[in-house]
């Protein structure tokens, strides 16, 4: 990890051979945290079975579900909170049976794997289906579910040509255009707000560096179209549909190389898109840096919003910066910025919030538009010491890179949609963990397990919970919501450290500078003073007691704990 936190390893800005070196670091550390995984599931539930790990769940491959007829799944939670995941699992059965820890039955759905997943996966699977139920992790632990196959069960369901008008759960109703097959509204029906919403691919065209504006050619350093107006991948949608209780899907092919998922889950708030982008055609000797771009009704003013680092929200605002007087050269570079989890839109009435699975670059160039760079293919180096252009291709994929992901679209009305997505990010970055097991669990198996008494409060992120030594852990507590983007979470919350853990008896505690390297009450902060000349007031809230700590909004506490 610490390797790959180089700049140019987070950036994308290094030679092939050293992506290649970094990836191989990273595959050769989630081996080895595999086995520290499995050693320590072993060791809390009891079973010494062997546990499969299955790495490329998100184009379904998964030998082990593919060919087994029973085998059960470990669901490893990491939040400090219970949290409802949708699991999806490469199968090749018609039917299957899922049981909780419990032994109680739980929905289940089989359908057909998409087209443009077995596109992408290529030689490395071959499922002819997937089962989709949903599971419920108990905070800083684990469950377990079973599955069986089924002789004499219902037929999975079939794909149906062309979208449906709408689809919707309790929450959510989303509709779409009919002529088109794109999206169309989006509409949330606890709050009874509704927006128009539609959203396609785009491309801009790379410039190459032979033009009368500048010698610079758009490369992995440098983002540079050679126009403002992106090219349109297809202006509608072949579609195909599947209903069900788990889950309803609409399929869209757009291309040969872009592909996406609309998907409404059962009990979801929030609507996922899942996009397939590649390979990037360059036939026609066009670099191509393809966005997605959502348009909707809300009137922005040419303001939007994206994280910083995961952690707080800063304003954006077209052609401007706060600091200085902008004279702006690059009308889609300049406006473009860094999302790490999430950026939104919003007016009075609505906001909508787009949480990604990755840290991407996006803008909002338009009027109540957002859109977000997926994947880029270029033909020229943009002469910043790279000396490649970049043009990535592998052994599975000589014509060019396939990149899939997702995105999470929330609407909710302005003082509360923090309330939605700040949780909602932290679990796609946290989500949880899969693992397999082959045939029956020994009946003395523990199923579920919790190293919490209970959940902590939902603006308390547990953020490192690690051994110090022998007889003490390092604990860190983050509160997740910054002051006033919520009426009810971004207050200052008091949790008491005694109650915290099902499993450890706290001896003492002692607080730590954030970095873990001096005790708090030694600490000597530099005197800083800002422009103004007026010495910054920071108001210290007084803990009630050795075990009670209060975290204010956007606050990280470090604290020693001695345990038994």
């Amino acid at each position: 990890m610490a390797v790959a936190q180089h700049h140019d390893a987070v950036s994308g800005t290094e030679k092939q051979h050293v992506a290649n070196d970094y990836a191989r670091r990273l595959a050769n550390g989630w081996q080895r945290c595999q086995v520290l995984v499995s050693n320590s599931l072993a060791a809390l539930s009891g079973s010494t079975a062997e546990r499969i790990y299955c790495d490329n769940l998100n184009i379904s491959v998964c030998p082990l579900t593919e060919a087994s007829k029973k085998f059960s799944v470990n669901v490893y939670n990491p939040l400090a909170r219970p949290v409802s995941y949708p699991v999806r699992l490469p199968v090749n059965g018609t039917s299957y049976e899922v049981t909780d820890a419990k032994g109680k039955p739980v929905d289940c759905q089989v359908l057909a794997v998409s087209a443009s997943t077995r596109e992408v996966r290529r030689s490395r699977g071959s499922a002819l289906r997937e089962l989709l139920f949903q599971v419920e992790a108990p905070p800083l632990g684990f469950t377990t579910y079973s599955v069986s196959l089924l002789q004499d069960g219902p037929p999975p369901a079939s794909p149906r040509p062309r979208a449906p008008t709408a689809i919707q759960n309790q929450f959510l109703r989303v509709t779409f255009d009919p002529d088109t097959g794109l999206l169309s509204s989006l509409s949330n029906l606890e709050t009874k707000q509704s927006i128009k919403l539609t959203q396609n691919f785009y491309w801009y065209n790379a410039s190459d560096g032979n033009n009368t504006h500048s010698d610079q050619p758009s490369g992995a350093y440098i983002f540079r179209p050679n126009s403002s107006t992106p090219f349109i991948v297809s202006s509608t949608a072949k579609t195909e549909s599947i209903q069900g209780a788990v889950v309803q899907e609409v399929r869209q092919v757009f291309s040969p190389w872009v592909s996406q998922v609309v998907r409404l889950h059962a009990d979801s708030r929030e609507l996922e898109l899942e996009w397939t982008v590649g390979p990037v055609p360059i036939g026609d000797d066009l670099g191509k840096e393809v966005i997605t771009r959502i348009d909707t009704s809300i009137k922005t003013s040419e303001y939007f919003y994206t994280d910083s680092n995961g952690r707080e929200v800063l304003q954006r605002r077209k052609d401007f910066r706060p600091t200085w007087n902008l004279r702006q050269s690059e009308p889609i570079a300049g406006n473009y910025y860094p999302i790490n989890s999430r950026a939104f839109i919003k007016d009075e009435e609505d906001q909508l919030t787009v949480v990604t699975d990755r840290s991407q670059g996006g803008g909002s160039l338009h009027n109540g538009s957002l859109e977000i760079m997926l994947h880029r293919r270029l033909l020229y180096d943009d002469v910043r010491g790279v000396a490649e252009p970049l043009n990535e291709i592998s052994d599975i994929f000589p014509e060019g890179l396939v990149v899939r992901g997702r995105l999470l679209l929330s609407l909710q009305r302005p003082p509360c949609a923090a309330d939605a997505h700040r949780p909602l990010a932290q679990q796609v970055v946290l989500q949880p963990l899969l693992s397999f097991t082959d045939g029956e669990l020994h009946p003395d198996t523990q199923l579920e397990f919790s190293g919490l008494q209970a959940a902590l409060p939902l603006p308390v992120h547990l953020l490192t919970l690690t051994q110090w030594d022998e007889a003490s852990l390092l604990l860190r507590l983050e509160h997740q919501f910054q002051s006033g983007e919520s009426r009810v979470n971004a207050e200052p919350v008091t949790v008491n450290l005694q109650k915290m853990f099902s499993t450890l008896k706290l001896l003492g505690v002692s607080e730590l500078s954030l970095s873990a390297n001096q005790w708090r009450d030694e600490m000597k902060r530099f005197d800083w003073t800002p422009q103004s000349g007026e010495r910054p007031l920071l108001k210290e809230f007084q803990d009630r007691s050795v075990w009670e700590v209060t975290l204010r909004p956007m606050e990280i506490r470090t604290f020693l704990l001695r345990v038994r």
